[in-house]
């Protein structure tokens, strides 16, 4: 069986290597190991290599705006085009967003289109600005996508639901398959060294956290906690992982709740480097605010393969995770700062229940949530529809 994954990106400034456009080429990387032939098609983004030795091809951006999103998705389905009539692929696989394109490219070349749906862009749009005019484009594009495609695939089982609510699909169109993570590239490691490879004090916790900065990440909840954790851990340290459009704001927050100095802000950090800032945490924090949505992040899964801890909002779709996770995801109330330095607190006093917590967590990760047993749940999926 032959797949095309299609990956377009095209905000400006975005990372060729950011999570949910890595999930394609971990996928791919996954179903070739199974005897699969994939090829992933991705934006020229800058000089960025390929993420994976895999069979890719990399289409250009006209960098300008208006013209960058609309070259991304044309120029994608040309190189696909072009592609696709020598080498017949049987399934198309893309992301859910602003594009019908993948329907039409499986119309051309007489394969399969499975829609992957990561999250909801209702949900999204409210914690950003977006104009009304993008929104309802959003509206239709997703309503076309799901009407047409073979085989739906979700990550979580309030996605499902938010399928079948607002656009009456079938249930046995839609299946729910998680997120995963590389357990050979996320492993524990000794917290100490990792700690000083990054310039900091073995001796000092860190409470981490890492992902794209956007509102609805909750940092602002764990800033605002910050005083009082300080209070009992004066010397504890709070790593933000990555970049975004809430960057400027969160650094302003920091200054004005007077912990700027317990604060280290690393910037976006290149993914071969990760894993040494996961094992630098001494807990992991996704302090999500009620108003996430559906996830299945990748990070949550980056931070338990390192057999670190996780202290998260209790949203719903981290509550069937955490249920999956047997006491190694900790759930608080999101959107309040009392809760969440209580449940900080009280891990950062129990280095033994933070060890065992992490070890199971590794363990079901193994079991359950590795590329290799993700690419499984997907190649049953495609198998039915081919």
């Amino acid at each position: 069986m032959k797949i095309y994954f299609l990956y377009y990106a095209y905000e400006v400034g975005i990372s060729g290597d950011i999570g949910g456009f890595r999930k394609l080429w971990e996928l791919a990387d996954g179903l070739q190991k199974k005897g699969y032939q994939v090829r992933v098609f991705s934006p020229r983004l800058g000089k960025a290599p390929a993420l994976k030795m895999l069979p890719h091809t990399f289409y250009p951006l006209i960098n300008l705006p208006i013209l960058r999103p609309l070259s991304a998705y044309l120029l994608m389905f040309l190189y696909a085009v072009l592609k696709g009539f020598k080498e017949k692929p049987d399934i198309v696989y893309f992301r859910t967003g602003l594009n019908i394109l993948p329907l039409i490219l499986g119309k051309c070349l007489k394969a399969k289109v499975v829609l992957e749906v990561n999250g909801s862009f209702r949900e999204f749009h409210k914690t950003v600005k977006v104009s009304f005019l993008r929104h309802f484009l959003f509206s239709i594009t997703e309503r076309f996508n799901v009407a047409f495609s073979d085989r739906i695939i979700v990550l979580t089982p309030g996605l499902k639901e938010m399928l079948l609510e607002y656009y009456q699909v079938t249930q046995d169109k839609v299946e729910i398959i998680s997120s995963g993570t590389d357990t050979a590239k996320f492993y524990p490691q000794e917290t100490g060294d990792c700690k000083k490879k990054i310039g900091l004090s073995p001796k000092r916790m860190v409470i981490g956290f890492a992902g794209i900065f956007y509102p609805h990440q909750g940092v602002d909840t764990l800033i605002c906690s910050a005083k009082d954790i300080l209070k009992t851990y004066p010397q504890a340290l709070f790593l933000i992982v990555g970049s975004g459009i809430m960057e400027k704001r969160w650094k302003e927050l920091v200054t004005q709740e007077g912990v700027k100095n317990f604060f280290v802000f690393t910037g976006q950090i290149p993914y071969g480097k990760m894993p040494i800032y996961f094992n630098a945490m001494d807990i992991f924090v996704a302090p999500f605010s009620s108003k996430r949505g559906e996830t299945s992040p990748l990070k949550v899964f980056d931070a338990l393969a390192c057999a670190k801890v996780v202290l998260s909002s209790a949203i719903p779709s981290m509550n069937s995770m955490a249920k999956a996770f047997n006491g190694s995801i900790i759930l608080v109330r999101p959107d309040q700062p009392s809760e969440l330095a209580r449940g900080i607190k009280e891990l950062l006093s129990n280095e033994e229940k933070r060890y065992s917590l992490g070890q199971i967590g590794r363990e079901i990760v193994l079991k359950k949530f590795s590329w290799e047993a993700i690419a499984d749940q997907v190649s049953y999926s495609l198998k039915a529809i081919v």
